[in-house]
């Protein structure tokens, strides 16, 4: 059965298809991991560089607008101390611009703040303030030295707020969930968090993972970005740090453990999907494999049933030979045979049974002929290439020489089983050595069987023969044949004599039919047909045709 040597097969492939998949979804979590350190440190360094990018903006805007003012600013504008700038810039960060009179800064600091010390001696910059007039939220105060005439006047200052300026820069997805993205100083004080677990204002030691955060800054300290993963509670999460150089501050990004492991899961889960799809397909198909091939077994076992009822009709011994085992099944058996091979025939496999047949019952000098089928193995060799196979030898029985045929048929490619006949054809030997005598008188003789379309060569001339070849049927070599020899005056008659496709009709009820015409080759010649056996309706089935050569004055 076809179906069982593929069996192993099957399972080979899928064990293969199974070990690919597992291999698949390591390779992949083992990129997926990679590919987590490469994207939080792209991250952190974006971030780092937009931060830096947007804080230089703002600075630059205040700077502007403190030029701005000293040339736009009025006495009266002066007397009031304290108003709000026009800037005339609509891309400004800022929401407004607030000019202070110098009279009112002081060295206990303008909203008790002293770094505006700092604009008091000509410099520009920015502090950081934390929940300004309620506002829970970090908020960058931007301040800028005025001039009146080359006189300090005074000094501009601009808010902007975390969440709505910088935030947004620093907001990062890791496949569709979101990173915890922090700013913190280096005080380790969050200025900015996007996990209501991280309140911004408090320094980290009081955040779970400060001493992951902690390391990530050491780390970039070392580095200008590196990221690594950490373990809390068994969980895994990945990060990196970046230093801002301007202000002096770190971005921060975290794969949280959450994120992490939901995503390695959604692998696994495609995984394992991918996995029971292929096992129950694999199923199905095997199933419809072994449906399919028990049903081809039963065809093919009731259609070798049908064969061996057909053969028992023309053969004398008929017998079921099973190729992978060597089990030989009898089926018919003329009475000499099971007389003297029925019991010994039963009891052993093909390679005894056949070599205690060729011992007793075939001629030696043909011995040679039947080793191409003394074994299974030599069989088996046979089958690969032809599905019937067919021998001739003698048989030395009773003192007389017997001629046999053995035939050998296997119809079924996925049916183990071959049939193994054997037949005496002594009269057809005869018939065939009477045609051989009788071949002597005629110029060419064939046997021709209409059935088959063949044509077996009895006696031949050198002009006939160079037609006659094996890879052409019976009437394609009468065509050739007849298209050749006869001279141009006889050969359309000819031509319709020798139709080998219209014969049987014409030769029905009738032993033989004849024409004579001129040869190219040899002169007068007749031509005939002679039926050697017919079917029900008086067709023949072998015919002999031969041609014979006449005298000048016979044609």
């Amino acid at each position: 059965m076809k179906f069982k040597s593929n069996l192993p097969y099957l399972i080979i492939c899928v064990i293969v298809v199974i070990s690919c998949i597992f291999i698949y979804s390591y390779s992949v979590k083992n990129y997926f991991r990679k590919q987590s350190y490469y994207i939080v440190e792209e991250c952190s360094k974006y971030s780092a560089q937009a931060v830096n990018t947007t804080v230089n903006y703002a600075l630059n805007n205040i700077q502007l607008a403190a030029v701005m003012e000293g040339k736009l600013i009025t006495e009266e504008q002066m007397n009031e101390h304290h108003s709000v700038v026009d800037v005339r810039n609509k891309k400004t960060p800022f929401k407004e611009i607030h000019f202070y009179h110098k009279d009112d800064l002081c060295p206990l600091g303008f909203h008790n703040d002293h770094s505006y010390l700092d604009a008091i001696k000509g410099n520009a910059g920015f502090n950081l303030e934390f929940f300004k007039d309620g506002q829970n939220e970090s908020i960058l105060q931007f301040y800028a030295p005025v001039y009146k005439k080359e006189s300090f006047a005074g000094v501009v200052t601009g808010d902007i707020t975390i969440s709505e300026t910088i935030a947004p820069v620093l907001e990062s997805n890791f496949f569709k969930h979101q990173m915890i993205n922090i700013l913190i100083d280096r005080e380790y004080r969050v200025i900015y968090s996007n996990s209501d677990s991280i309140p911004i204002g408090i320094a980290l030691p009081y955040y779970e993972h400060d001493d992951f955060v902690k390391t990530l800054i050491r780390m970039c300290e070392l580095k200008d970005s590196k990221s690594f993963s950490f373990l809390k509670n068994g969980k895994t999460s990945i990060g990196s740090a970046c230093a801002i150089n301007n202000p002096d501050w770190y971005a921060i990004h975290i794969i949280p453990s959450g994120s992490f492991i939901a995503f390695l899961h959604v692998i696994t889960d495609k995984t394992i999907t991918l996995m029971i799809f292929i096992i129950l397909t694999m199923s199905l198909y095997i199933a419809q494999l072994v449906i399919r091939n028990k049903n081809r077994l039963k065809f093919s076992e009731k259609s070798n049933l049908s064969l061996i009822n057909a053969l028992t009709s023309f053969y004398e011994d008929v017998y079921s030979v099973n190729l992978n085992t060597g089990n030989l099944r009898i089926y018919h058996l003329n009475n000499e045979t099971k007389k003297k091979y029925g019991a010994t025939f039963s009891k052993y496999g093909y390679d005894q049974c056949f070599n205690i047949y060729k011992q007793n019952e075939v001629y030696e000098k043909d011995w040679e002929l039947l080793d191409e089928i003394s074994t299974l193995e030599k069989i088996k060799k046979i089958f690969t290439t032809k599905k019937a196979y067919s021998i001739k030898y003698r048989v030395f029985r009773n003192n007389k020489i017997r001629y046999f045929e053995c035939q050998l048929v296997k119809p079924f490619a996925d049916n183990p089983e071959f049939i193994l006949s054997f037949k005496n054809i002594d009269e057809r030997t005869k018939q065939l050595q009477y045609l051989i005598s009788l071949s002597k008188i005629y110029n060419t003789m064939h046997l021709i069987n209409l059935k088959e379309n063949t044509c077996e060569e009895l006696n031949s001339t050198i002009e006939v023969r160079k037609f006659v070849n094996q890879r052409t049927n019976a009437t394609e070599q009468m065509h050739a044949v007849m298209t050749d020899c006869p001279t141009d005056e006889y050969k359309e008659s000819v031509l319709t004599f020798s139709d080998l496709t219209t014969v049987a009709e014409r030769m029905k009820n009738k032993q033989s039919i004849s024409c004579k015409f001129v040869s190219k080759y040899s002169g007068n010649v007749q031509a005939i047909f002679i039926a050697i056996d017919s079917d029900s309706e008086g067709k023949p089935i072998n015919i002999v045709f031969a041609t014979q050569l006449l005298e000048p004055n016979e044609l």
